[in-house]
Order: structure tokens, then sequence, then C-alpha cells
């Protein structure tokens, strides 16, 4: 059989023949190339493999088994490249999770003047997903087309644009087609943002329609410098349109609204109300309200976050005590307009914070989120109602992480990790439960521990003496009290201290008996008494008091005479005691301590004490009963009627109201309690001047407020402060490398939606089923685990994403991630060569396939997880915008500079050839793509799932889709359809 070549590749077929770049038949060998016989055909192949960036080229000498063993090294190391860039881009996309989480304060002023500490993400969501997120998926793709580039000397290859060609294929058909394959049969989940889907939706169709213009039309065969450049204006186009379709700027919303400039930003005036605009000087926070940022800034710790704060005062109060909400005399301890709302700790408020104007979408976004947290709070306290304030908290991060949308790089993650057995726990905190609540005592707290065990050592050499309590209160029959006098540091010495009486509105002589004396500590004594002597009369009277005073103590002889320099000093604290005489002649008069009383709705039952004085004779009953106001029974408190039962001698009772928790974020309501006549029940008064009576206060108001702390807890929450993000555990070289080592099982009866869904139980048959899938899992897992335990131990030295931000981690990571893609494009080029396979084919089919593996897993959790189809159809969509505007846009940007400055005649030359077809080719397949998901839309209620014969159509269809493409693609390159 002859040796002639194929009529099809002849020299006058110069478009086929130019397209050939790594794999070119030559009817004779060469001294450079390797001859290969077919053994199907007989004729003589020559086959063109150059050396790579990094990878020289493996020769062989042309046999059967030469090509099957060669091609099956390049094979494993090509899929061996591909686990590696799968993991260093989980570490990559850890770093722009850490970037695109950072936060910052702003006092948001709503239009009643009130001030409301936010924080908000500086990155807005869209952008981030279109630009580090898509860059963090996407990068092997564009790295490659710009190494493929610069190692051919800024001249034109197949395998970098192929690639971004062949992906975006891939994620448009097979990826979408496994999202509808994922939810379960009737179930339909759809785009809730769908302005910003049909914007990345329509660019990520025009880029490669742009790539059509500048390959064929607008200058054939030639990228001119303002067309690469032009490809990259398209990409910051297309985060700009995603942005005003993320915040809907939609023009015909500004028809026929006013509008004002101020430091070049735009603010909705109301035309009705234009001197309500306030200057431009407020804006950046100055005259009073920057005085106000002063004091903000320059405030210090009060000890207790329960103080009321007076009106007008701008001061932020920290949080750090738990006890209920103190009672005020006006029923008031909330701030005064004007205050700073959900204040918090000084060291997390921006030093440049300013102030922002909320529009009405802000604050329904703002309220939005914060009745989110109230409810998932509710709900915590509902299933945990004897959890702790700091465990409410930590229970409802945790919820609220579950419950808000992941971002991309989350999912990106996940899926890597659990394709190669690492650990899938990203959580926001870096310790346990319990450390979270309790953390590990700090170097400061040692030092403070020290300093308390001096002030310890030093009250040996001191003694101090108090009455203990300071305060009595007896009946006038009582005869005789005693009063304990302590002493507590040295022991071992002996003092003297001395007392007398002193009368207040008790008189010596006629309420008690004059007393003046000195009591004596022995070594060892702590404590003596002193005994007064009460007198009692049958006169009715007022409650009256008087006092005992400790005076001039000192050490006794014996002690004296020793060393002066030993002698400890000593000190009287508490010197002065109040002895009540309350009349017991009298039934007594009954009256609350005060007219109003400020609770938490949280307290549970509220004790109101109502107390008795002048006199405490007989037994005494008193009614009351509970008076609804703003506050409704049954919804806010439950009414309460009944008696209020004094014995003899009895001067202190407690009407206990039941108080309901609504978990209100706000709250203000009131109702009353009033006594009534109180009667004797022992017997029948005959001396009318001794019945009892009421006092003044008899009515009394009882507010009911919100927790304080619950309301501290939710403005925490609704500052998230990463709190809330996915930060991964691994925040040091060391857990990176424990991480690293460690081996993680996956079970089978945990989901891959498990961080949503709880394990659900399963008996008989079915957990026997599950053993077994486990125990196959995890001997993959472990398997998986060793294979990649060089890629995983090598990438734990990368710096963690808690350093720099993120930065640090970015820019080694992405270094890693350049250093294996110029090896992919070696390997994958000798692999075509020694295969057979054009770098074209092997470009849309290995290579795309490879550096989509992660984004498949990645958008299947997402279809599984989120209660929409946002982010698993928006991660397609979007990276295929961004793989060509930046893939392809630097790459032949960087290509057609060179050549421009290099004078190259004819410019930087890239035939439209196979990449010209396939591009047509996926674009035709694209719009029916996007037509088919509108149709599901309109008819189905939704992109992804729905009843199982229409999504197993759809996914059907996607996959033919997919293959249509490869094969015609294939079909081209090899000459058998015309290309352009």
């Amino acid at each position: 059989m002859s040796s002639t070549i194929p009529s099809w590749l002849t020299s006058e077929n110069s478009t086929l023949k130019s397209t050939l770049s790594d794999v070119d038949l030559y009817p004779f060998p060469t001294n450079t190339m390797t001859s290969i016989t077919s053994s199907a055909n007989n004729h003589s192949y020559v086959f063109h493999c150059k050396d790579g960036l990094i990878l020289p080229c493996w020769y062989s000498d042309g046999s059967l088994s030469t090509i099957v063993f060669h091609g099956l090294i390049y094979l494993f190391a090509l899929i061996y490249m591909f686990v590696g860039v799968a993991i260093i881009a989980d570490r990559f996309m850890s770093s722009i999770e850490q970037i695109t989480s950072q936060e910052r304060d702003i006092i948001v002023r709503r239009p009643d003047g009130k001030k409301e500490i936010v924080s908000v993400r500086i990155w807005n969501e869209t952008v981030s997903n279109l630009t580090l997120m898509a860059l963090g998926s996407s990068a092997p793709e564009i790295l490659l087309s710009a190494i493929e580039i610069y190692a051919q000397d800024f001249d034109a290859g197949e395998l970098g644009p192929g690639t971004i060609v062949g992906s975006a294929a891939f994620n448009m058909f097979v990826i979408i087609a496994i999202c509808v394959w994922a939810i379960p049969d009737d179930q339909v989940k759809k785009i809730k943002y769908l302005r910003v889907f049909i914007v990345t939706m329509m660019f990520s169709v025009f880029a490669y329609v742009w790539l059509l213009i500048i390959l064929v039309w607008t200058s054939p065969g030639i990228i001119e410098v303002w067309e690469g450049l032009m490809t990259l204006f398209f990409f910051y186009f297309t985060v700009q349109l995603a942005y005003i379709a993320d915040k809907r700027l939609l023009i015909y919303k500004y028809l026929d609204k006013h509008y004002r400039f101020q430091r070049n930003r735009l603010y909705e005036s109301p035309q009705s109300q234009p001197t309500k605009i306030q200057a431009t000087s407020k804006e950046e926070g100055t005259g009073e309200e920057k005085m106000e940022l002063n004091k903000i800034n320059g405030i210090k710790d009060p000890p207790f976050a329960d103080e009321p704060t007076q009106p007008n005062q701008s001061e932020i109060l920290l949080k750090h005590s738990t006890n209920s909400t103190p009672i005020t005399s006006d029923g008031n301890a909330e701030s005064g307009v004007g205050t700073i709302q959900n204040s918090i700790p000084l060291e997390r408020l921006d030093k440049n914070v300013k102030y922002i104007d909320a529009s009405e979408e802000d604050l329904r976004l703002i309220e939005d989120h914060r009745e989110n947290v109230i409810e998932i709070l509710k709900d915590v306290y509902s299933r945990h109602p004897n959890a702790t304030l700091e465990e409410l908290e930590m229970i409802g991060r945790q919820e609220i992480a579950k419950l808000q949308p992941k971002s991309r790089a989350y999912y990106r993650m996940m899926a890597a990790r659990r394709m190669l057995g690492s650990s899938t726990d990203i959580s926001n905190n870096s310790y346990s439960s319990r450390d979270s609540l309790f953390p590990p005592p700090s170097p400061s707290n040692k030092i403070l521990n020290n300093e308390a065990m001096t002030i310890i050592n030093d009250e040996k050499f001191m003694i101090q003496v108090k009455f203990d309590p300071k305060e009595y209160t007896v009946m006038e029959d009582v005869g005789t009290i005693n009063l304990t006098v302590r002493r507590s540091g040295d022991q071992d010495s002996s003092i003297v201290v001395n007392y007398r009486t002193e009368d207040g509105t008790a008189k010596s002589g006629s309420d008690y008996e004059t007393t003046i004396g000195s009591i004596v500590f022995g070594p060892g004594e702590t404590y003596k008494q002193i005994s007064i002597s009460i007198i009692n009369d049958d006169e009715f009277e007022e409650d009256e008091y008087f006092f005992v005073r400790l005076f001039d103590a000192k050490h006794t002889l014996i002690a004296m005479d020793s060393d002066e320099t030993h002698k400890p000093i000593i000190n009287i604290v508490e010197d002065v005691a109040r002895i009540n005489i309350l009349d017991d002649d009298h039934s007594g008069v009954f009256s609350f301590v005060n007219n109003v009383f400020q609770i938490p709705e949280t307290i549970g039952v509220y004790h109101l004490e109502v107390n008795r004085y002048c006199g405490a004779r007989g037994t005494v009953s008193v009614p009351y009963k509970t008076i609804p106001a703003t506050a409704k029974p049954g919804e806010d408190f439950e009414m309460a009627e009944g008696h209020l039962l004094f014995h003899n001698n009895e001067t202190k009772k407690h009407i206990l109201l039941n108080i309901i928790n609504n978990v209100n974020y706000e709250k203000n309501s009131i109702f009353y309690v009033e006594l009534y006549e109180p009667k004797r029940r022992d017997h029948e008064l005959k001396d009318e001047r001794g019945r009892p009576r009421l006092g003044d206060l008899t009515k009394c108001m009882i507010r009911i407020r919100e927790s304080k702390e619950f309301k501290q807890i939710v403005d925490s929450l609704m500052r998230r402060k990463k709190t809330l993000g996915y930060s991964d555990r691994t925040g040091s070289w060391e857990n990176q490398i424990i991480t690293a080592v460690k081996m993680h099982k996956l079970s089978a009866s945990s989901s891959l939606s498990e961080d949503v869904e709880s394990s659900k139980a399963r008996d008989g048959d079915d957990q026997r089923n599950v053993e077994t899938i486990d125990s196959t899992m995890n001997f993959c897992n472990y398997f998986v685990h060793y294979i990649t335990f060089f890629w995983k131990i090598g990438f734990a030295f990368v710096p963690p994403a808690t350093i720099w931000n993120g930065w640090a981690c970015f820019l080694v990571s992405i270094t890693m991630i350049g250093v294996l893609t110029a090896l992919i494009n070696d390997l994958a080029s000798h692999f075509g060569s020694t295969v057979h396979l054009k770098d074209s084919v092997t470009a849309i089919s290995l290579v795309a396939l490879g550096t989509s593996v992660p984004d498949t897993f990645a958008s299947k959790i997402a279809a599984e997880n989120e209660k929409n189809a946002d982010s698993s159809i928006g991660n397609v969509t979007g990276s295929n915008a961004v793989n060509v505007f930046l893939g392809i846009g630097v790459a032949w940007t960087m290509a057609a500079i060179y050549h421009a400055i290099k004078g190259t005649e004819g410019g930087f030359q890239v035939e439209p050839g196979n990449l010209g077809f396939s591009v047509l080719l996926y674009c035709i397949c694209a719009f029916i793509c996007a037509a088919v998901l509108m149709i599901r839309r309109a008819y189905l209620g939704g992109e992804l799932g729905g009843p199982k014969i229409p999504k197993i159509a759809t996914v059907f269809f996607f996959i033919s889709l997919w293959l249509f493409y490869l094969i015609m693609s294939t079909l081209e390159a090899y000459g058998f359809i015309k290309g352009f």
C-alpha cells in the first residue's frame, strides 16, 4: 500500500494544515521526529513532539506497546496534576473567601434621626463572584492560556483557548444537567435574582460571539491590540452591569425622582420636603457628629452594660454582664433620641467609620435581616429553653451560618475536600464550643492573678474590722438585739475596738438603752457581738432607727509592747450599723416600694415586693389585682388576683407575676398592679387607730421591655464580622499540617448537604446497607488520602488564609497553580503527541474535563443545599464569561502587544480553524440551553428539578448537547467537517 497523504491533507489545504500545531503528518521521517508505522494501514507517520516549558518530550520508538505505555504514564501524570491543582485551589479559594468576607462598620442614620451601627461587607457579593471567586475557580484555565502563549514565544496555541471553550461547554451542559438531576423528584428550585442571571448568561454567550467577531470578521486570523484590550474591557463591563442589576439601579426607577450629588455620590431627595436634605459636612461626620465620633473613639469600657444612658448621649455601651435590666424610678432605662443603637466593643469599631443616610431599601434589608435573626433565635430558644445567653448566641451563630447563602468559595472548598478525602469541617470558630465560651486564660490574666496574690499576701499585714451585716430590722418587743462585728486579715494579734450608740429618729432612753463599751479580739477570734436593749411601749408611733458606731481600734497592751515594724495596721471598714425599730402596736401600713418598675420580658416570674411598716401586729390580708394596659394578658403577662397574707411580725411579701417571653427585639408594654384595703384576720380590732391601712404607693406600673442581653445577641449577630462567614479551621501552619496528615472518614449516612440537614434515622435492612456503603467509602477514602498525601503535606506549608487577610495565601497559591498549570500544559501536549491526538481535541475533552470536575461537585452541592438555583447556575454562567474575558483576553493582549512592539509582520496571528468552529457550535448550543431553562421556569416553576420525566428529559438533552458539541468539534479538527 502506498504511503501517499490523503487528498484532504494536500498542500493546497493550507488552512487545515496550519491548524495542526503539535500533531503534523509528513510522508517521510526526518532526523528530529519519530517515525511510527500504523498496523491498520501500514502508513508511515511522523509526529511532531516539541519540548515543553518545563518537561522535555519523551521520545519513543513508535511501537504500539511504547505508545500505550507512554500514553498511560502521561495520562496518570495528567490526572495527578489535576488532583494537585484541585488541592491547591482549595487553599486558593480559602484565601479568596477570607478576602471577600472582610467587613467594616458603618453608622446608619435613619430618617427619624436614630443611628444604628451595622457591619457591611466591603465586597459586593455579585462583584466578588465575578472577580475573585471566578478567578479562583477558573485559575487553571486562565493561567493555562497565558502560560501556553509564553511557552510558544507569544505565538498562538490551541491548548489554552480550546480548554476555555471546552470548559464552557462542559459547564453549560453537563454541570447544569447534574444540578437538574440532583434535586429530588417533584421539587423545583428557581433563580431568585433573575436580572443578575440574565446579565451573566448574556455575557457568557456574548463572550464567545465576540471571539467569533475578532477571529473571523473584524481582522480574520489576526488579533490586534485594541481587540485584546477590548476583550479585557468587557470583563469590567460585565462586572459593572451585573452590579447594577444586583442593586436594581435601573433607569426607569429614577425618572420621576429628584436627586442631589454629595461628595461624588447620588442621593434621593423627597420632592415635597427639600429642606430636610442635610449639609454635606454631615456626611463626613463633621460638626456635632464629628464630636460624637470623637466620643465613640475615646470611650472607656464601663464595668457593666446595664447602666442607663442619658438623652443625647452618644456613648457606645459595652455589654459585659448578663444581669437583668435595672429598675429605675421613671421606668426609662433606654437611650435618648440621637443615641447610637446596638453598640459594639471599641476595638471592633473602625476609626474611620462614617455616617450613611439609609434609604428605604437599606432599612428594609436591615430589618429583614434582623427579623430573620430573631426568628432563628426564637427557634433556638424554644429547642433549648435552659440555654445560657452565651450558649444561645453560640447556637444562633451556628444556625445562621447554616442557613445563610454560602459563597462560591465555600462550595468549591467543600467539593474539593469531599473528592480528595480531606476534612470538610469549615467552621467559623477556631475553638470548640466550650472553648469559645470559656477561652483559655491569656498571659494578661496570669498577671492579674499574680497581682491578686500580692494583695492577698498584703492582707496578712493588715486587720480589717466591720459590722457584718451593717443594717438590722427588729420589732419593738424584741428585747435585745445582737450586732456582729467581724475582723479579717491578720489573726495572730489581739486588738480592742470601742463602740457607742447614736440617736437617729429613735431616741436613747425612750426607744433603746444607751450603750458604750469595747470589744476585744484575741488571737484567732474572727467575730464578736454587741448587745443593745430595745425599749418597748404601748404607744402607736412611726418606725424609727438609731446607729451604733465603731471607733478607736488599736492593739492591746501586750501587742503594743512588740516590735512596731511588725504590727499589722488596723482599718475599720464598716464603722456604722443601722438598727430599724418597727412598731409592734399597729397592724401596719402596706405599700409598694416604688410606683414604676421596669423588667425584661425574659425574667420569667417577677417578684413584686410589698412592704409593711409602722407596725407588724397581727395577721393581715392584703388583696391585689393586675390591670392590663398596652400589655395584653395571655400574650405579655398572665393575669393575677389574690391576697397577700402577712403573719404577725412579718414585714415583707411578694406578688408573683408571670411574664411571657415573646423574644422581641424591641418591646415597651405596660400593665398595673393595685393593692386594695387590707383586713385583720386573727381578731377584730377594738381600737381603730391600730387597724391596717394602705400607704401612698398602692398602684404601680410594670413596664415590660425587651431583654437587653437578647438585643445585644441580635445586634452581635447582625454584625457578622466574619463569625458568620466560613473561615477554614486550619488557621495556622500547625493546624494545616495536622489536617493534611489526619485521616478524615466520610460516612454515607451524612449526605452532601450535611451542613444543612441532620442525619435521618435508619433501621433494619437500610441500616445494614448504610454500614456496607460506609465501609466501602472509608476504604476509598483511605486510598484517596494516601494517593494525595504528597500534595496535602506539600501545600500545608502555604501561608494560612488568616495572614494578611488572606493575601499571603492568595499570592503563594496562585503561584503554585501557575507551576502546576505549566506542567499540565506540557503533559497534555505530550500526551496528545503520543496517542495521536491534536491539542484542540485534547483541550476540549481531557483538559477541560479535568479542570471542571471540582466546579461540577461545587455546583451539585450548591444545588442540593441552597433554597434557590442562583449559586449553582450562577457559578456556570459567571465562569464562562470570565474565562474568555480574562483567560483569552490576558493571553491575547500580551501576545498582541508583544508582536506590535517587536514589529512582527502580520502581527499576532490566530487561525480561526477549529477554535472558530467550536465557538460557533458552542454559541448555538448555549442559546438552546438558555431557552430550555427559561421554558422550564415558565412551565415547571423552576430551572432545577421538577417531575421525574421532564427532569430526565432535560438531563438527557443537555448531555446530548455536550456530546454533539464534542463529536462535531473533533470531526472538524480532523478535517471530516469543513470549518472556517
